[in-house]
This record gives structure tokens, sequence and C-alpha cells, in this order.
């Protein structure tokens, strides 16, 4: 019977890699110039994926966080002003913390893995 450690290791590794890339781009966005207005056109596309919602009253409550008029803030990337994201730089502490895991997951099972 093969040993599965290495194979675990490797599917820990790739997804620490996969996470640790994700918060990479998010601290680039944070990056991006700013700019506020009380006016912002979306299509519901979002950084990290489109919202789904599992009732109306939580989509409703989504919108409800920005009525009318409330001033907003944008970023927007510098060499595609229509690629936006909208609110306040954000630290990914759920991303960075899966990264963490799923690295020291990966070194346990080549710890595991060596004879």
């Amino acid at each position: 019977m093969p040993d599965i450690a290495p194979f675990i290791a490797l599917a820990a590794g790739l997804g620490a890699v996969v996470a640790g890339h994700g918060a990479w781009r998010r601290r680039d966005v944070n990056r991006w110039p700013s700019a506020k207005g009380l006016t912002y056109r979306s299509d519901n596309g979002r950084f990290d994926g489109v919202p789904s919602f599992t009732s109306r009253q939580a989509a409703i409550a989504h919108a409800d966080r920005t009525p009318p008029g409330t001033l907003l803030t944008i970023r927007h990337d510098p060499d595609n002003p229509e690629i936006t994201q909208s609110g306040e730089s954000r630290l990914p502490i759920g991303r960075l913390g899966l990264a963490a895991f799923l690295a020291a997951m990966s070194a346990l099972a080549l710890w595991l893995a060596l004879p």
C-alpha cells in the first residue's frame, strides 16, 4: 500500500499556495488609489466572487448597508479604472489563517512521511 502522507502534503501545500495568492491579491487591491463619492454603479461583481444570498431578507440587509446618499470609498485599479472594489481596505485574516493552517498540515504530513 502506498504511503499517502506525501500526497496529503502536496495537496495541503497547493492549497496553502492558492490561499496565500488570494491574500497577496487583496494586499495589492488595498494599495489601489481610492476615491469617495455618493454614486456607484455595479454589476454585482466582487473581488472574491458574486455574493450569494440564502434569502431575500439577507439580500435586502446587504443592500441596506449602503442606503442612497451614503458616502462610499471606492478603490480602482490604476491600469484599468473599470475594475473597482468598494469599501475600506481590509486584511484577509481568514485567508491568511487558511494558508498558515494548510502550510502547517503540509509540513506535518512531510514530517510523518520521513523514514
